[in-house]
């Protein structure tokens, strides 16, 4: 905080399409996108959880709602973040800022 001064808001857009059928699809990559965006999630909102800051974006493409045939874990992982909003937002989290 020193050095760069106080956070104004958080923008978590990591993850990597796989590429792969979901026949083909290993568990190594699918860990792999699950850490990124799910875990990824859950500690930034657990990390920032009732100091919410000017924006919060969660970056999910169409592909959690439309689906991709050669990224399965990439779709379940944005669903993800899809879902967790939605439930956050229906517990009663201040999520006005979110998006």
């Amino acid at each position: 905080m020193a050095r760069f001064g106080v956070l104004q808001g958080v923008v978590h857009a990591v993850g990597a399409a796989e590429g792969r059928v979901l026949t083909l699809a290993k568990e190594r990559h699918a860990k792999a996108m699950f850490a990124a965006k799910v875990g990824g999630t859950l500690n930034l909102a657990a990390l920032l959880c009732g100091e919410m800051q000017e924006v919060f974006a969660l970056c999910s493409p169409l592909t959690a709602q439309s689906g991709a045939v050669r990224q399965p874990a990439y779709t379940a992982a944005c669903a993800f973040q899809d879902a967790w909003r939605q439930q956050a937002a229906a517990a009663g989290a201040d999520l006005d800022n979110v998006i």
